[in-house]
């Protein structure tokens, strides 16, 4: 019992040892940020689009949808689109209401069903969209560009991230007539994404002609860190 109690005194007194000399390193530390950004082009889009269908009749409204989604699927495979590249990602039925005189009168029934694609030539992302909508999709949600490999960018933008740090720390420094020393902590505030996503909202018009334009552009790999430094 006299041992152990010998033991755990012991090792409180290495542990206010630690942390006396962690105190006293860091009375002349100074703590700041620097972020880096590297910009990459997308590879991948993913197009949110929908087939949206209304009748008084919950069975009609039903069956129309079903049959241009099937058509939005069958063409949009003919563009270098497998199965693998497209599911559904919401459907729903409801009817819709409108008020006169304030009595609810009941109005059609409203199906729609919503379909993502995952584009991975971005040439053909305009092409998809047209063929979709030739073939029956009504409502375009967004269209989302991505970056599938980005780990050559964030090792970048990390070292972007700490040389701007160490900048801010010198420019900080002489102003208080000090030195910078060595690195004592430096830590990352947060992963970056990966992949690195850039969303576009595209509008479908009814009396729109030609093929639809797009331009994926460019999207940025972004990194924080927050480094100590000693001061001198």
């Amino acid at each position: 019992m006299k041992a152990l109690k010998t033991a755990a005194a012991a090792a409180l007194c290495i542990c206010c040892i630690t942390l006396s000399l962690s105190a006293e390193t860091l009375k002349n530390t100074i703590t700041v940020t620097g972020s880096g950004a590297v910009s990459v082009t997308p590879d991948v889009a993913t197009i949110n689009l929908a087939v949206i269908t209304r009748s008084a009749d919950v069975t009609e409204a039903v069956s129309q949808n079903s049959d241009l989604m099937l058509r939005v699927q069958s063409v949009i495979q003919t563009i270098n689109i497998t199965k693998d590249e497209f599911s559904t990602s919401d459907y729903s039925i409801y009817q819709e209401y409108s008020y006169k005189d304030g009595i609810q009168i009941p109005g059609e029934y409203r199906v729609s069903n919503n379909l993502i694609i995952r584009v991975r030539n971005i040439d053909d992302v305009g092409m998809v969209i047209d063929a979709a909508v030739t073939a029956g999709a009504n409502q375009l949600n967004s269209v989302s560009f991505s970056a599938s490999n980005t780990a050559e960018a964030v090792t970048e933008a990390r070292k972007l991230a700490v040389e701007q740090a160490y900048r801010n720390a010198r420019i900080l420094a002489d102003a208080a007539g000090r030195k910078i020393g060595k690195a004592l902590i430096i830590q990352e505030q947060g992963y970056p994404q990966q992949p690195a996503y850039r969303t576009a909202n595209v509008m479908l018009m009814e009396d729109a002609g030609g093929s639809t334009p797009i331009n994926p552009g460019k999207t940025d790999v972004t990194v924080s860190v927050s480094v100590v430094y000693e001061l001198k």
